[in-house]
């Protein structure tokens, strides 16, 4: 068969414009009136016996109808409608979807789900198991909420009244759209969080994570990373504190692995077991402003050809109590960098509050301080350059 042997389409149904008396929708189940025709039995056995044994003709209106009624979806599809939109009664009525079904969302534009299960008697728009986001699409700028307390993750997160529990919740759904020109905002609700936020591996839209208040947003995020950006993939986090258990300095409570871009504005720490800033396998961190309130293994880590930038212009790193770093202020080791803006220098608020060393540079790592000097960075020993390691 060749694209060329594509039949007629049926621009319109058959007996489209048939009088009100020559036309009837057939019903599904039987009338009662002798001969007629109905979805259950189709044309009944009278239609099938002589009228002179007591036969009943059949009716040319149930002929019209049954003809209009299926020639009407040939119609349909002939327009290129190739995904059916999600229909609740079409559903409880055939026992629920087969597996492989793919129907259009009710709610959202550009939606396609499709049924993982046969049965299928979920409704996918308001969360229904067994159905797959099978293709999506931002036409849109979209913001999706977040509220720990009103929340619920089963909820599509599209408003306040519908806001999903967990940041974990609205990242997963940001991430079943493609990279898009759009962007996702993830508006989160002041609230105590658990458990921290990981980004898939593969591509997703543009994101950020912003908070109502960066006091009034707390990520307790237990032995894992608080905010882990994985992937190609960028991110931007706003007004959130952090605070882990690790133990791992690799564990940082920002973190971006893989590639990923992250960037951080009006951001704070409690003490963590690792680092606070780590940037590993050719990822980037941009930093920007950030109030250091707890002990750690260091402010910022940057690791096998990770790059952390600290935000040029007016960025302000402010350390509000007295806190030890276990290992230094900043680390840098396996050709990776952290590097100042060439114009004016981030500051620090009270640099005496931190104890421990400054810098530690190993193994072809970079600190660029772009003419900053040697005490640039706080801490009250001073820092060391190994193996290859450059201060500038």
């Amino acid at each position: 068969m060749q694209l060329s042997d594509i039949p007629a389409k049926f621009n319109i149904p058959f007996a489209a414009s048939a009088g009100a008396g020559f036309i009837r929708d057939v019903p599904q189940a039987p009338t009662g009136t002798p001969g007629q025709a109905s979805l259950t039995t189709g044309f009944p056995p009278e239609n099938f016996q002589p009228v002179a044994a007591g036969g009943v003709p059949p009716f040319g209106s149930d002929f019209n109808g049954i003809l209009n009624k299926s020639t009407a979806w040939n119609r349909w599809q002939g327009a290129g409608v190739a995904f059916p939109p999600y229909d609740a009664t079409f559903q409880a009525a055939v026992g629920g979807y087969p597996k492989s079904a793919l129907v259009s969302s009710l709610v959202e534009d550009l939606l396609i789900y499709y049924s993982l299960v046969d049965n299928n008697v979920t409704n996918p728009d308001t969360g229904g198991a067994g159905w797959y986001i099978w293709s999506r699409k931002l036409t849109v700028n979209t913001t999706i909420y977040v509220n720990a307390a009103t929340g619920n993750d089963s909820f599509n997160g599209l408003t306040p009244a519908t806001a999903k529990a967990t940041i974990q919740a609205a990242v997963d759904t940001a991430w079943t759209f493609p990279p898009s020109q759009f962007t996702i905002t993830i508006q989160v609700a002041n609230g105590t969080y658990t458990g921290g936020v990981l980004t898939p591996l593969f591509a997703g839209p543009a994101v950020i994570i912003q908070g109502a208040s960066t006091a009034g947003v707390i990520m307790n995020s237990g032995s894992n990373g608080a905010f882990a950006v994985q992937g190609l993939n960028q991110v931007t986090i706003k007004n959130v504190t952090a605070a882990n258990t690790s133990s791992s300095g690799g564990a940082g409570l920002f973190s971006a692995t893989f590639s990923a871009i992250l960037t951080t504005q009006d951001t704070a720490s409690n003490a963590t077991g690792g680092s606070v800033f780590a940037a590993t396998d050719n990822a980037v961190i941009n930093c920007g402003n950030h109030t250091f309130n707890g002990n750690c293994l260091t402010f910022w880590t940057a690791s096998t050809l990770g790059v952390i930038n600290l935000v040029p212009g007016a960025s302000v790193y402010t350390v509000s109590s007295p806190l030890t770093v276990s290992l230094a202020t900043v680390i840098s080791f396996g050709a990776a960098a952290l590097s100042l803006p060439s114009g004016t220098h981030p500051t620090f608020v009270n640099p005496g509050n931190v104890t421990g060393k400054r810098y530690d540079v190993t193994l072809n790592g970079v600190v660029n301080t772009v003419g900053a000097g040697s005490t640039y960075f706080p801490c009250t020993i001073a820092g060391t350059t190994a193996t290859g390691g450059q201060y500038i």
